[in-house]
């Protein structure tokens, strides 16, 4: 499980980063960097599948995902 996230800051393009995220409690967990404009937890399956959930809590610096 990852987060990406991008630090575009109004443009209509940027670059892509990602950092691990922790599972804790059916959640996944991870703190927002300094600085992330847009972001997407990220879960990639033992096939190489991508799951990408909506984040609805964007208010906080330590995003979760329930799992």
């Amino acid at each position: 499980m990852y987060l990406t996230y991008t630090k575009k800051k109004g443009k209509k393009s940027g670059y892509w980063y990602q950092i691990p995220a922790k599972i804790a409690q059916g959640k996944a967990v991870v703190k927002l960097p300094l600085g992330a404009t847009h972001y997407v937890f990220t879960l990639i399956d033992e096939n190489n599948y991508i799951f990408s959930p909506v984040v609805d809590n964007k208010s906080t610096l330590d995003v979760s995902y329930k799992l």
